[in-house]
């Protein structure tokens, strides 16, 4: 929740610097393209592996995830189509305002996170389980 949080509002950030265009927001868009970079490494990248693997139950779990990975290659392939025409002067020419789009995205992606992801909490097993004592 919190990666998906800070990569909303950095993208939220890019977005609006977008439309002041000088040298020095240049450069401070860049360190926040490999803020966010850093952000996504830490906290939504590696976790998402693990959520698609354990929240689902045992029967369906080699389901889950080949549905999560099918979902994943259909959106890098839409981004594959949109991502260039929204950086390129001949097309579209959003350039870092496209980062209103992605936070928008983040952000209802961080909605429905909160709304629809649920808690995976470790129970422990009760003590004296390993003993078989009946």
């Amino acid at each position: 929740m919190g990666g998906m949080a800070s990569m909303c509002i950095v993208l939220f950030i890019i977005g609006a610097l977008g439309f002041h265009v000088n040298q020095n927001v240049n450069f401070a868009m860049g360190g926040l393209l490999i803020g966010l970079n850093f952000i996504y490494n830490c906290s939504l990248g590696p976790v998402c592996y693990t959520i698609i693997a354990e929240i689902s139950s045992t029967r369906l779990r080699q389901k889950s995830i080949v549905l999560s990975r099918i979902a994943y290659q259909i959106m890098n392939i839409i981004c594959g189509i949109i991502v260039p025409r929204m950086l390129s002067p001949l097309a579209w020419n959003w350039g870092p305002k496209s980062g209103l789009f992605w936070g928008a995205s983040a952000g209802l992606s961080t909605l429905y996170c909160f709304l629809r992801l649920p808690e995976a909490k470790y129970v422990p097993p009760p003590p004296y389980a390993h003993l078989d004592i009946d």
